[in-house]
């Protein structure tokens, strides 16, 4: 596992493997019982039963900004690493591999007024941010692309990053219509969530500045360099083998979820003709307690450096080359670290065009600053959904615009208790730049009237 992580983080070449963008158009479903709280807790209020549980829910996403996920691209495993390294993005490689698993959970109606509930959660996120892929290809096979002119100087990818993060939460759920009349109703809502913090890993390079050019001998050799270098995970060895003893004790940080909802009501008890809503998601932060013998931090050296000189078969080994070859001089290095969860302004609304049709916009943006290198950043993205809705059926078309992947396009469907889902599943299958792929799938059911 350390051989991997290191590899990914520093190559960037293994993007064929945030958030707030999963389960996306199922949970801004005006029948998605508890789901809704992810993006907006206000809305619990709204739902139309008494009762709504949720067995279990999962959610994968995988999108990046430079390898395709097309039927056809898949294909060609053998050559996405060559394709990766003769990219060239100015911008840098981002990817994202965000995986939601929600566990039995539960929320109730009080009164027509009031909905309170109890939901689980587990999250993963393995985020690759800004990876400069004109020094990854130094660092593999101490060469550059053909179509890159020497010298090469770093453009404006200065702080490079790989986050692996696993967490569990437990939140209390409540939402309230503070104000009704015959055509509006206004409901405010939030979320108390306890943090149990499990997997922490961190490769990161910050305020980064090098070149790279050939020197007499015509080998590539790294310049001029510049900033700060962290390696960090926590528990001993093999960061993974040690989540189920970190989520063993008690939360390690909490956080809050905040929302408001507005509707234009509709002339059938608990309907509408619009809804609007906005919220902050994951405002919080959780503490990790970091491995002293393997979390180092360096100021990088000038050089010139030898890239064919930094070893990288293992964690020991890359430190041990970084020290002996002078890349880098060694720092103290924290042992207890905040990690702040991906925080998010959203933004929702929920047009009925004409009944069973719905219209659902949601925006979503970065709230937090991404020259952290230790926290999460949520993805800004915009998904338009239209769906057709009725009482045991729902199918929803979600077209989503997001930073890293782009345009992708979905489907999905709720048939009674059941739902699975995919934002790009279109995409996939008919664009020839498909950057994304995700699914989701789960069963929950509500029962029992709230209005008559």
């Amino acid at each position: 596992m350390r051989k991997l992580f290191l590899i990914v983080a520093i190559f960037g070449s293994t993007g064929i493997v945030n958030g707030q963008n999963s389960f996306n158009a199922i949970k801004t479903s005006n029948r998605g019982g508890i789901l809704t709280t992810l993006v907006n807790p206000a809305d619990l209020a709204g739902m139309p039963q008494k009762f709504d549980l949720n067995l279990i829910g999962f959610d994968m996403n995988i999108s990046n900004n430079v390898i395709n996920f097309t039927s056809n691209e898949l294909g060609k495993s053998d050559d996405i690493k060559n394709r990766f390294l003769n990219t060239s993005t100015p911008v840098g490689f981002n990817m994202r591999v965000d995986a939601d698993v929600i566990g039995p959970s539960l929320a109730i109606a009080i009164n027509k007024k009031t909905t309170i509930g109890i939901i689980t959660r587990g999250r993963v996120y393995i985020n690759m941010n800004n990876i400069d892929v004109a020094l990854a290809k130094s660092l593999i096979d101490g060469t550059v692309s053909n179509n890159l002119t020497l010298p090469y100087i770093s453009p404006n990818i200065n702080n490079m990053s790989l986050n692996m993060l696993g967490w569990a939460e437990i939140g209390l759920t409540g939402s309230r219509e503070i104000f009704k009349d015959k055509n509006n109703s206004l409901k405010i809502g939030g979320t108390v969530k306890a943090l149990f913090s499990g997997l922490y890993a961190n490769v990161y390079m910050n305020n980064l500045s090098f070149s790279l050019d050939k020197n007499s001998s015509n080998r590539v050799m790294i310049n001029n360099a510049s900033g700060q270098m962290g390696v960090e995970y926590n528990g001993s060895g093999d960061p993974t083998n040690n989540i189920s003893s970190n989520l063993v004790g008690g939360p390690t940080g909490v956080a809050f979820d905040a929302g408001i909802s507005y509707q234009i009501l509709d002339k059938k008890p608990g309907q509408y003709k619009l809804k609007i809503g906005a919220s902050l998601l994951d405002i919080g932060s959780m503490k990790f307690s970091l491995n002293s013998t393997n979390s180092r931090q360096f100021i990088l050296n000038p050089g010139p450096h030898d890239p064919a000189k930094i070893q990288l078969s293992s964690m020991d080994e890359f430190i041990a080359s970084v020290k002996t070859n002078n890349v880098a001089n060694e720092i103290a290095a924290d042992s207890n670290i905040l990690v702040k969860l991906p925080m998010a302004f959203n933004f929702q609304a929920d047009i009925k065009v004409w009944q069973p049709i719905f219209l659902t916009i949601n925006l979503n943006r970065r709230a937090t600053s991404s020259d952290d290198p230790r926290s999460l950043q949520a993805l800004n993205y915009l998904t338009i959904t239209p769906r057709i809705v009725s009482k045991f059926i729902e199918v929803y078309v979600p077209f989503t615009f997001a930073e890293i992947q782009g345009t992708t396009a979905g489907a999905g469907f709720k048939l009674g208790p059941l739902y699975a889902g995919s934002s790009s599943i279109i995409s996939a299958l008919t664009s020839n730049n498909n950057k994304a792929i995700d699914v989701h799938f789960g069963i929950r059911a509500g029962f029992g009237k709230r209005f008559k």
